[in-house]
């Protein structure tokens, strides 16, 4: 009898060496993908945020694009904070001039 035989027939106990590998293997695959459902789960809001962002940013830019230069400036400046700062300084240019 060879050796590929010899493993492939059942022992008078039952499982062969072959099923008991197979259902190792099975038990290993199942943990590995509950290792991707978690790492999925985990990182979907961040790429949800990530598009969102980016979705944003382009939005932004066409109307930009479209409106006026000081109007973009305005909403780039207050989205940075610096909304009441930028209007003192305008506030003081043109009152100097």
């Amino acid at each position: 009898m060879s050796a590929a035989a010899a493993t492939s027939t059942a022992p008078p106990g039952g499982v062969t060496v072959n099923e008991s590998r197979r259902k190792k293997e099975d038990n290993l695959a199942v943990i590995f993908m509950g290792f991707i459902i978690v790492f999925l789960v985990c990182h979907l809001p961040r790429l949800l945020l990530n598009i969102h962002e980016l979705a944003t940013i382009r939005k932004e830019r066409t109307s930009c694009f479209h409106g006026s230069v000081t109007t973009c400036n305005k909403q780039r400046d207050e989205g940075l904070g610096l909304g009441f700062t930028s209007d003192r300084f305008l506030e003081r240019e043109t009152s100097s001039a």
